[in-house]
């Protein structure tokens, strides 16, 4: 949900062939520039999170993209011959997108999840039915407008990762397994109040609190 899909599509068949002057069937071409874009920028990341930590590249990653989809969605909305300027800017959402989301989830969600294989089936299950539906959804609202909505929802991702996002560097599968769901069961609320505040972590043992057993793989 980050966009991509949405702009590459409209770049492949509307931007990127006004300003080349080329055919409008230009998806495969543009979605190969972007491929290779992602594979370039997710190669440094993969060798600089070490050094910099997950959280940090998602915070960075994000605000790239959401400032790509807020400048698309006001060129499409009010000056759309400018095609030249989503060009860049799908390629600038690739970029972030490179740097965040590309190689940070599926190491972080191995982190959280005991089995990965249920989870890794519903998101790629979800992503092929989002792909399918780009085309009527760019069609049907405008990539201006849909750009907005993608816009709103990584505001609320930069939201949840800015105040949950915990960094599994130095930390063990199960400390930060353990810290993950002191966040979100039962009350994310108070967490984010207390790790804001700089206040110790304290096990909550009140009814209602939901406690999970942490399980370690047997080597």
């Amino acid at each position: 949900m980050s966009g991509g899909a949405a702009l590459g599509y409209f770049g492949g068949s509307v931007a990127f062939p006004s300003v080349t002057e080329g055919d409008a069937d230009d998806v495969l071409t543009v979605n190969v520039y972007l491929s290779l874009v992602q594979v370039i920028f997710t190669l440094i990341a993969g060798q600089l999170i070490g050094k910099y930590g997950f959280r940090t590249f998602m915070q960075e990653g994000i605000r790239v993209i959401i400032i790509a989809l807020l400048l698309v969605s006001f060129i499409e909305l009010f000056v759309p011959d400018l095609h030249i300027f989503t060009v860049i800017l799908t390629f600038i959402q690739m970029v972030g997108f490179s740097l965040s989301y590309g190689p940070c989830c599926f190491v972080l969600v191995t982190c959280i999840m005991h089995d990965i294989w249920l989870p890794s089936v519903i998101l790629w299950v979800f992503i092929f039915i989002h792909g399918i539906a780009i085309p009527t959804f760019v069609e049907t609202l405008g990539i201006g407008a849909l750009s907005f909505i993608y816009f709103i929802l990584q505001i609320i991702s930069l939201l949840y990762i800015s105040g949950y996002l915990i960094e599994p560097s130095g930390k063990t599968r199960a400390e930060y397994y353990e810290e993950f769901r002191k966040g979100m069961f039962p009350n994310p609320v108070r967490y984010l109040k207390n790790r804001l505040s700089g206040g110790k972590k304290e096990r909550n043992d009140k009814p209602g609190d939901i406690e999970m057993e942490l399980l370690e793989h047997e080597k």
